[in-house]
């Protein structure tokens, strides 16, 4: 009679619901935490937090409010850069003999 080792493989023990890791937290985290720096990587971080999460079954609200948030700030930067160039490109102008738009 041959003598076998067995040794069990023991799966790990279901959670409950209430104890399951979110897997799009980390990454929906980081588009809040990146929001102030680099609105569109943020933009990018909470759509991929909400995707992740909302595919393990969670809501995703935390990747939904880093991308709506991300958005907002990519649309109040392009403003503000839109209002920056645009004063100072007048501003420049007129001090240019006959202005910027004189053809002769």
């Amino acid at each position: 009679m041959s003598h076998q080792n067995v040794n069990p493989v023991s799966s790990p023990a279901p959670q409950p619901d209430g104890l399951r890791e979110d897997p799009g937290r980390l990454l929906s985290i980081l588009s809040l935490v990146i929001a102030a720096v680099m609105p569109i990587a943020g933009v990018v971080l909470g759509y991929m937090g909400r995707k992740e999460s909302r595919a393990a079954g969670f809501d995703g609200q935390l990747g939904h409010v880093g991308f709506i948030l991300n958005i907002v700030l990519c649309v109040l930067g392009f403003i503000w850069m839109a209002f920056f160039l645009t004063f100072f490109v007048s501003a420049w102008s007129s001090h240019l003999p006959g202005g910027i738009f004189s053809i002769g």
